[in-house]
């Protein structure tokens, strides 16, 4: 099953940083951790609503909720990450403890540790083209494989279900 849809972001100033948080797919991972993954720089993004044969997904989620999401995802677990992360000659030697919450939630809080959410600034919609093939578990942004949405789609069920029921037309 293809699907090509756009998929709409909320464009946000974090300081110095222009990001896009996705409006659409945020929520449905599995793992609270993986909403990292639906952070990308805001110049891969479109600040006009498709045209064409495109469709255009629609928003779910206010930029709010999605920054408090985020702040949820910070603290402790980043020093855990950066203190580990320096030891991996010493991981493969003796077997790392893992952390509360997993590894996923460490490294999603070291992530999230280098944003600067407190001053996090609202700049409107901006939208991103994708082309999902949910048999072959993968997702095309412009001509080329997109990782993270790939690797969602590979590991996460719960994001793989709802672009699958996208594609059935059972999703809006």
């Amino acid at each position: 099953m293809k699907l090509e849809v756009a998929v709409p972001y909320n464009k946000v100033r974090l300081s110095d940083r222009l990001v896009g948080l996705d409006a659409h797919f945020w929520g449905r991972v599995a793992v609270n951790a993986r909403l990292v993954l639906l952070v990308r720089p805001a110049s891969a993004l479109s600040g006009e609503p498709p045209r064409g044969p495109l469709r255009a997904l629609r928003s779910r989620v206010g930029f709010a909720e999605q920054i408090a999401d985020l702040k949820s995802l910070r603290g402790g677990m980043a020093r855990w990450a950066s203190r580990h992360a320096r030891w991996k000659l010493k991981r493969l030697l003796y077997p790392a403890r893992e952390p509360p919450g997993g590894w996923e939630y460490a490294y999603a809080s070291r992530i999230v540790g280098l944003l600067d959410l407190d001053h996090a600034e609202p700049l409107g919609a901006a939208w991103l083209p994708v082309t999902f093939d949910v048999d072959a578990r993968r997702a095309v942004v412009g001509g080329s494989t997109d990782k993270l949405y790939t690797w969602l789609l590979e590991k996460d069920p719960e994001f793989r279900r709802s672009v699958a029921q996208l594609a059935r037309g059972a999703d809006s």
